[in-house]
């Protein structure tokens, strides 16, 4: 790889993750805080403000399969950069949203877009440094994105409270155009010389199934489950997921390889990691709908508290490789 000026192309991947993995985890809290004055502004409760995470979370979990058959096929530049492209757009679209439906769709985009950054992001890093080079790579690289959801409540904040909700979505652009334009000029093309088959029979079960499932989930609490369409999606989605399950441990290669849950630590981890993840967001969601509509709290105030919560996350992730191997060394010796 070889590049002049500012950047060397080893640095423009650097710079350009570090770019785009900042404005998808500002964008995964930085909304939080915002949720009641949206909910004032169209005229809707809470309840129905949970699709606007719960979709970005649906886009991100839909796309993620096939992000490695993507860039082999196509090339980790080009989707990288369309990824990029594509959470940017959607990030104008929420923006401009009118009703809550326009923004959840727009939400569920930037998902897609999300959700492609941090693998392919990561593959690219991994081709561009050795063995040797990567540990100090990713431990230059974990500060700037850890920081970025210890900021967005409070950067979210300042938006809402001074100038208005509408900007938590705009703060991606000037980022997301500065990394795509150091991204075509600098970054390099890779694609597999024979990509992977692609499961397109589980992949179209999974995009149909999931997001139906969580149709149904997050509406349920508004309209009932007498409602036709939240019936409907419901059971539609829960067969489609249980037929993807039955699919996935009899295929060969599948989409998804559940067959790693039968292997009894990945299985703990997973399962540890489903709650952990579960507790995490719930409270990230909850607490500061209920701080500013119960307690009369400001967004500002509001921000400040689940601030103090993104510390300490940023702080255990810095301990976490230092405690590893103190029980890595307690556990050899028994």
């Amino acid at each position: 790889m070889s590049g002049t000026g500012l950047f060397t192309s080893r640095k423009a991947v650097c710079f350009v993750y570090v770019l785009a993995m900042f404005m998808a985890s500002l964008d995964g809290t930085i909304v939080y805080v915002a949720l009641p004055t949206i909910g004032q502004e169209f005229g809707v409760s809470s309840a129905d403000l949970s699709g606007i995470t719960v979709w970005y979370l649906v886009g991100v979990a839909a796309i993620l399969p096939i992000a490695g058959w993507l860039a082999g096929r196509f090339g980790g530049k080009r989707i990288f950069l369309s990824a990029l492209t594509l959470f940017t757009i959607a990030s104008i679209v929420c923006g401009l949203s009118q009703t809550v439906f326009m923004l959840s769709v727009a939400r569920f985009i930037q998902g897609l877009g999300g959700g492609l950054l941090a693998p392919i992001g990561m593959a690219m890093i991994f081709r561009t440094f050795s063995v040797e080079e990567r540990p100090r790579v990713s431990r230059s690289l974990v500060l700037p994105i850890a920081v970025a959801p210890a900021l967005g409540p409070i950067v979210g904040g300042i938006i809402v409270e001074y100038i208005s909700w509408q900007w938590i979505f705009f703060i991606n652009i000037p980022i997301g155009i500065a990394a795509l334009l150091i991204g075509v000029k600098y970054l390099t093309e890779h694609k597999e010389a024979e990509p992977a088959k692609m499961d397109w029979t589980g992949f179209i079960l999974i995009v149909a199934g999931f997001p139906l499932l969580m149709f149904s989930l997050t509406q349920v609490s508004s309209r009932g489950w007498d409602a036709p369409e939240i019936l409907i999606c419901g059971m539609t989605g829960l067969v489609l997921v249980i037929s993807f399950i039955k699919y996935a441990l009899n295929k060969n290669k599948p989409i998804m390889d559940l067959q790693l849950l039968y292997e009894p630590t990945f299985r703990k981890l997973s399962i540890l990691s489903f709650f952990a993840v579960g507790g995490l967001q719930g409270l990230l969601f909850l607490f500061p709908v209920m701080y500013q509509q119960a307690v009369g709290a400001t967004a500002f105030e509001s921000g400040l508290t689940v601030f103090i919560e993104a510390i300490g996350l940023m702080a255990a992730s810095k301990l976490m490789p230092w405690t590893l191997k103190k029980w890595a060394c307690i556990m050899l010796s028994y």
